[in-house]
This record gives C-alpha cells, sequence and structure tokens, in this order.
C-alpha cells in the first residue's frame, strides 16, 4: 500500500505500525548488550519460529 493512494487514517496507522516496530527494534537492540550468547540464542530462536 503506497502511502499517497490510502486515505489519510490508513497512512498514519501505517506509519505508526512502522514506528512501533524501529521502536522494539531499537530497544532489542540496547537490551542485547546486556544479554549473553545463551539468550541471543533463545530470542533469535523465538523469532525464527514466530515469523514462520
Amino acid at each position: 500500500m503506497s502511502a499517497s493512494t490510502a486515505n489519510p487514517a490508513q497512512s498514519i496507522v501505517f506509519l505508526q505500525t512502522k514506528l512501533e516496530v524501529l521502536n522494539v527494534q531499537v530497544q532489542d537492540q540496547t537490551m542485547a548488550r546486556h544479554l549473553t550468547a545463551e539468550q541471543k540464542r533463545a530470542i533469535n530462536h523465538q523469532r525464527r519460529t514466530l515469523w514462520l
């Protein structure tokens, strides 16, 4: 969906969703610095199973 053809409300929701995803990614990266390798493996495994 391109933002130009969508109505404004849809565009706003789309952008908010994208921002939330980016915020989560940044938080994940910040937290990841404090995780052990074992914890990172577990998280990556969870992510892979979520997206399948």
